[in-house]
């Protein structure tokens, strides 16, 4: 990515989803700091009901 932090992240980030491989989101990433940064740095959104 050209970037160490990012690629520090990225790393990290992929070998804790490789660790825990079908389980969800929350129960990989154990803290909310951890699993909010996760779900920025994935590109996650929020869903919603509106239509």
């Amino acid at each position: 990515m050209g970037d160490e932090r990012l690629n520090n992240r990225a790393f990290s980030i992929g070998k804790k989803l490789s660790e825990g491989f079908g389980k969800a989101l929350s129960e990989v990433f154990k803290g909310g700091n951890e699993l909010k940064r996760a779900y920025e740095f994935l590109g996650i959104r929020k869903q919603t009901l509106s239509r």
